[in-house]
C-alpha cells in the first residue's frame, strides 16, 4: 500500500524543484536475475515543492530518493520578490 506522507524542510533554502529517485518491485521480495531482469525498477521524475513542504506518495516496496537542490548562490529574498514581480 503506498503511503502519502508530508516531507517538512524547515529553513533549508531550496530550489523549487526535486529530482526523484524511486527503485520499487512489485513485491517487497522481487529482485531482478536472469529470467526476471526488470522486476525491480528505477523511475526517475521530477516534483515540485510549495512553500517549505513537499507532500509525496511513496509507492508500496519502495527506495525512494528526493533531492533537493539547495536555492542559487546571493540569491536574496528581495531578489525572489523582484523577480516574482517583474
Amino acid at each position: 500500500m503506498a503511503s502519502q506522507s508530508r516531507v517538512d524542510l524547515g529553513s533549508f533554502q531550496h530550489a523549487t524543484t526535486v529530482d526523484v529517485s524511486v527503485v520499487a518491485g512489485r513485491t517487497y521480495h522481487d529482485f531482478n536475475d536472469a529470467e526476471h531482469p526488470d522486476a525491480v525498477t528505477i523511475k526517475k521524475s521530477r516534483a515540485t515543492t510549495h512553500g517549505t513542504s513537499l507532500t509525496w506518495t511513496f509507492p508500496a516496496h519502495s527506495v525512494t530518493l528526493l533531492q533537493f537542490s539547495p536555492e542559487k548562490a546571493g540569491a536574496t529574498s528581495s531578489d525572489k520578490k523582484r523577480t516574482s514581480h517583474a
